[in-house]
């Protein structure tokens, strides 16, 4: 008789019984398995989560006072930055402007007095011709409004950038 090959009405009895016996030997295992992860894993498993409690409980415990001066500081930083934001960006600009038509009339009078002595020395007289005059008088405008333009705009790039580097604080 074969060793267990299905298919008829045959019965073979020293098949089964080694079956019966591979069948008892694994559920001895299996007990012996769930006693060992009793004895050994699951008191593990219960004292680990009894210490992650008390983490927790110790951790929640300190969340009010954690929270307490994280707000003070926050409300501590929120006043020195308004405070420091507050006093960026006050260059005055009307100023900047005065300086620089300043600083071009200063350079113009400058140059205008060395033009003259280029003049006298060439042997011409500086102020008998209307067009030179006319042309120093546009030089001296266009120099002065575009002095005014650039200080009005340094100064309005100088305030934005600082006020946005006092965001960045």
């Amino acid at each position: 008789m074969g060793g267990g090959s299905g298919g008829g009405d045959s019965y073979d009895a020293a098949y089964n019984a080694r079956i019966a016996t591979i069948m008892e030997e694994e559920s001895a295992r299996g007990g012996e398995a769930l006693a060992w992860e009793q004895t050994y894993v699951r008191p593990y498993e219960q004292a680990m989560m009894a210490g992650n409690q008390q983490i927790m409980e110790s951790n929640l415990s300190l969340l009010p006072q954690q929270t307490a001066n994280e707000k003070a500081r926050l409300q501590g930083q929120a006043g020195l930055l308004s405070s420091v934001y507050s006093s960026l960006g006050k260059h005055d600009i009307g100023t900047a402007m005065n300086t620089a038509t300043a600083d071009m009339a200063t350079a113009f009078g400058a140059r205008d007095k060395e033009n003259a002595m280029a003049m006298k020395g060439l042997g011409m007289t500086p102020n008998s011709s209307a067009f030179q005059a006319n042309q120093n008088d546009m030089t001296k405008a266009l120099g002065v409004a575009s002095a005014r333009t650039t200080a009005r705009q340094n100064t309005e790039m100088r305030n934005l950038n600082e006020k946005i580097q006092g965001l960045q604080i």
